[in-house]
């Protein structure tokens, strides 16, 4: 089947000109997406099956400057 394959639920992040993130799907708990910044606006973009699944997120969003070293 369907292993690996998002076939329900997916999450992604827009990049206005440039690359967004992967499509991710399932238990995501301690991950991390990093999209490069830009002027225009960046969408979290949900994708939900018809199903009554329990759902939750917890998202954070950082900005870091061009010469910001993360933490």
């Amino acid at each position: 089947g369907a292993i690996g394959d998002c076939t329900t639920d997916q999450f992604s992040v827009t990049a206005p000109g440039g690359v967004g993130s992967p499509v991710i799907c399932g238990f995501n708990s301690g991950q991390h997406i990093i999209v490069d910044a830009s002027d225009q606006c960046h969408k979290a973009a949900f994708t939900l099956s018809g199903s009554a699944a329990m759902r939750a997120w917890d998202i954070k969003v950082t900005q870091y400057k061009c010469s910001q070293e993360e933490g």
